[in-house]
């Protein structure tokens, strides 16, 4: 809990990876919108037209500037490889976004707690899916149902579903939950992920879990560390078949 307490006080500084699902987002559900907050880094600077490089004063003046302002800097290829997902995701599974209201942003009180909670739908349709779009690296099985298990994916899924079944949901049921997912190199490879039943189930109990662990301590105003304990041996010490391969 004390990690937890201290994530929410410290300032949310995004990643590469962040920013460009965010640009993706801006760019497939508000088409004709600009990008926010980007400045697209030159390839040349000076009278001369120099190679742009941040190792020469220009440059790194430039970047300050721009970062003071509150813009990404990004370079071409990198505007290029936002503008390929959004491409990539129209061509695969354009149908999915014909038809519907982009962004639905629902707060209020879920299940048993006293406490504020907020979901953001990315792509809400007249069908009985939400749908919600990811950037990772490998959108193949192997290699994406773990990160998504590993970054809540599953809890996501099961809240965002609760949420709006609970307070929107009179008469218009939502029975499931798609991710499209779009790799963020080329050739830009989209797939479209249906969450199973035993996976929003599974993200219903774990979100429930770490919810109720999160308002019991929000309401104490105390936020635990770890308790003392014995030094155990990892469980794979004692394992014979492990010694078995010694």
């Amino acid at each position: 809990p004390a990690h937890v307490k201290l994530a929410l006080e410290e300032p949310f500084e995004p990643t590469w990876q962040s920013k460009c699902g965010t640009y993706v987002h801006a760019l497939m559900l508000e088409p004709g919108s600009p990008l926010p907050g980007i400045a697209m880094q030159p390839d040349v600077y000076g009278e001369d037209n120099k190679k742009w490089t941040y190792a020469a004063k220009e440059c790194k003046a430039w970047r300050t500037a721009q970062e003071a302002a509150g813009n990404t800097v990004l370079k071409r290829d990198e505007i290029d490889a936002i503008r390929g997902m959004v491409s990539s995701i129209i061509n695969r599974c354009g149908d999915v976004f014909k038809d519907g209201c982009p962004e639905v942003t629902i707060i209020g009180k879920v299940l048993a707690w006293d406490i504020d909670t907020k979901c953001r739908i990315d792509w809400l349709t007249p069908g009985r899916n939400l749908y919600d779009i990811k950037t990772c690296r490998d959108a193949s099985d192997r290699g994406f149902f773990r990160d998504a298990y590993a970054a809540g994916y599953h809890m996501q899924a099961a809240w965002y579903l609760d949420n709006y079944n609970v307070h929107c949901g009179a008469g218009d049921l939502k029975e499931s939950f798609t991710f499209v997912v779009v790799e963020n190199t080329p050739p830009y490879a989209c797939r479209l992920l249906e969450c199973s039943a035993d996976y929003i189930a599974k993200g219903r109990e774990d979100y429930e879990k770490w919810l109720g662990c999160y308002a019991q301590y929000a309401a104490r105003k105390a936020w635990p560390e770890y308790e003392d304990g014995f030094l155990e041996l990892p469980r794979w010490a004692t394992n014979d078949e492990w010694r078995m391969l010694l």
